[in-house]
């Protein structure tokens, strides 16, 4: 097997200082006396917030990065020791941990003035962000998110676009401040200009050498889940794709030898990021596509309907649509895509993206032929993950694939 070489992306690189730099923005907030809000990560109303000068944080995003910094182990016993069961989602019980104080990465989060959580991915969300309120005696807003049975319709629309309504006289009210309707639809249109750069860049994964690995892309979409909304976002979405179509103009992939195309259902496992590059280095094996990374940025908005654009948004996701549209939707993919096999990461404590993993592997198998393996460890907590277990059946998964090569069309 040739010398394999790792490209990073110097846009993905830069996601580390604009990780320190978004948590400072609520230190810098408080300073000059507005708002800080805690948000769950899927399709939060960020464009709101950042329209009133409230700025979000996002717990989730945290427990990635404190678990990427391997400082999530304390984080797990504090809340354990406070009768957190380890079957609770591992993002909840690792913040929980820093929340009831623990030695916390970055010097923390900075406290929140108001939490603020959307029912549109899991029931553990809306406990979790209630513990939270309780522990920091703080507010709390529930936006609810009616679960897609066959298509979103103009009831589910209303029904959460009032609600952001509500959302936006509660916090003129307690802040003091007024929603700037010029500055709604300008953070709109940032919004959605960076959600379609996004598209863009993950669309030109379809070149052969992929210029683009999971860990990048892990990293790229940070600016989409923090910054929504903003120009910051925009300015760093363009100089990716920039960076992104240079490669594929020049036929940079991220190796030399790419062999097996591969598509990634479920959250990485932050704690072993490492174990793309196994994959990589010794089958020549290249995620090119993600659909976690591809879930936000999946919609546009449309800024002369601010209120029904984001609740569209926050009801489109994966988590909360219907199976048979998570079906069409991979199988798209996976056309699209030249895609050979499929890793389903399951995850002890995340059940909301778990649950239809076996759903998808037969599927996938049975009507299009596709293999996929589901490997089992959890997202954040390391303790449940075995590095010899996973790696001999991800073995064993590409000795099938690498059978099945041979038998592919020259000219597929």
């Amino acid at each position: 097997m040739s010398k394999k070489i790792r490209r990073s992306l110097s846009a993905a690189r830069e996601i580390t200082d604009m990780v320190l730099a978004h948590y400072m923005s609520a230190v810098q907030a408080h300073q000059e006396s507005r708002w800080v809000a805690w948000c769950t990560a899927v399709a939060p109303p960020s464009e709101i917030l950042y329209s009133m000068g409230i700025q979000p944080l996002f717990p989730e995003n945290y427990a990635c990065v404190a678990t990427v910094m391997r400082t999530m182990s304390k984080a797990f016993e504090i809340s354990e020791s406070h009768g957190l069961s380890r079957d609770l989602c591992s993002y909840a019980r690792g913040v929980m941990g820093f929340v009831l104080g623990g030695e916390a990465p970055l010097g923390g989060m900075e406290k929140p003035d108001i939490l603020i959580s959307t029912k549109n991915v899991c029931l553990s969300y809306l406990k979790w962000w209630q513990l939270m309120a309780h522990t920091l005696q703080r507010p709390l807003y529930v936006i609810d998110c009616p679960r897609i049975i066959s298509e979103i319709e103009e009831s589910h629309l209303r029904y959460v676009s009032e609600q952001l309504e509500r959302l936006v006289l509660r916090l003129e009210k307690i802040t003091g401040r007024t929603l700037d309707k010029d500055k709604l639809k300008e953070a709109l249109e940032l919004s959605s200009k960076a959600a379609e750069l996004w598209r863009r860049v993950l669309g030109l994964r379809k070149a052969r050498p992929c210029p683009v690995g999971v860990t990048d892309s892990s990293a790229a979409m940070f600016p989409l889940v923090a910054s929504a909304g903003t120009m910051e976002a925009v300015e760093y979405y363009e100089k990716l794709l920039d960076e992104v179509s240079e490669r594929v103009e020049a036929g940079t992939g991220v190796i030399e030898d790419e062999k097996f195309r591969l598509l990634l259902s479920g959250i990485p496992y932050w704690h072993h990021l490492d174990l793309f590059n196994y994959l990589k280095n010794r089958y020549g094996a290249v995620f090119v596509y993600e659909l976690y990374t591809a879930t936000w940025g999946i919609t546009s908005l449309n800024s002369t309907r601010p209120f029904e654009s984001l609740a569209f948004k926050m009801l489109y996701n994966p988590t909360n649509m219907p199976p048979k549209w998570a079906e069409e939707w991979i199988a798209g993919i996976v056309k699209d895509f030249d895609i050979d096999g499929i890793v389903l990461l399951s995850s002890r404590s995340c059940k909301a993206t778990s649950i239809n993993n076996l759903v998808i592997h037969r599927v996938l198998r049975d009507k299009y032929g596709i293999p996929s393996v589901v490997i089992e460890a959890d997202h954040t907590d390391h303790r449940d993950y075995s590095d010899a277990e996973i790696k001999a059946k991800l073995d064993t998964f590409m000795e099938i694939l690498g059978s099945k090569s041979h038998m592919r069309p020259a000219n597929r």
